[in-house]
């Protein structure tokens, strides 16, 4: 199973986070779609690819849900079609 190759500078995983709930989250997270058998079912990594860095929402974890206690009301129009659309889709492979 290989780590994603955008995890060292993946902002996601760099916020400072003070709250313990949303911190463990995050680690769950990164075990699972990092380093575990979701890798390549990140839709962080997706839109990162699909429309460049500065698209890719601060509070999006990367099952594409918002962190808890925010929401994807800051999100590019574009962005959040894009997520509906890889929920429909059966699986999604992203590029390296």
């Amino acid at each position: 199973m290989a780590e994603c190759g955008k995890l060292a500078g993946c902002p996601f995983f760099n916020l400072d986070e003070s709250d313990p709930d949303v911190a463990s989250v995050k680690r769950g997270l990164m075990l699972l779609y990092c380093k575990g058998d979701k890798v390549d079912n990140c839709v962080r990594l997706a839109v990162f690819h699909e429309f460049g860095i500065d698209f890719v929402p601060k509070n999006m974890m990367p099952n594409g849900m918002p962190l808890p206690r925010t929401d994807e009301s800051e999100w590019d129009v574009a962005v959040v079609k894009f997520k509906r659309h890889l929920f429909l889709t059966p699986k999604m492979v992203t590029p390296e």
